[in-house]
């Protein structure tokens, strides 16, 4: 093989080398700028955004404690502190939590 031909195959083989790194630094530069706009982007449930936001005025209800078969009776309030109506699906069922 010539010279030149050793030369030709040698600078080939660089130019090669410096487009994958130049194609790893473009995609490595694309998936952090992806990522701050997504870790940046306001979500729906942050503060200060649209829409209704459910809150209770209490978040436990400790009733102490119960005999077995003995009903009992908790009231708490809820309010609509956002900026648009608040549907409440009334065919969801209500879930009871045991605790110990």
């Amino acid at each position: 093989m010539s010279h030149r031909k050793r030369k030709l195959m040698s600078r080939r083989a660089s130019q090669a080398r410096l487009n994958r790194w130049a194609w790893l630094a473009i995609a490595s530069a694309t998936l952090v700028l992806a990522g701050l706009a997504i870790w940046l982007w306001p979500t729906a449930t942050s503060d200060g955004q649209a829409g209704p936001r459910l809150v209770v005025n209490q978040e436990r209800v400790d009733l102490g404690r119960v005999p077995f078969n003995k009903t009992v009776r908790v009231s708490f309030q809820l309010n609509n502190q956002g900026d648009q109506p608040l549907q409440l699906d009334a065919s969801a069922p209500v879930r009871v939590v045991e605790g110990c």
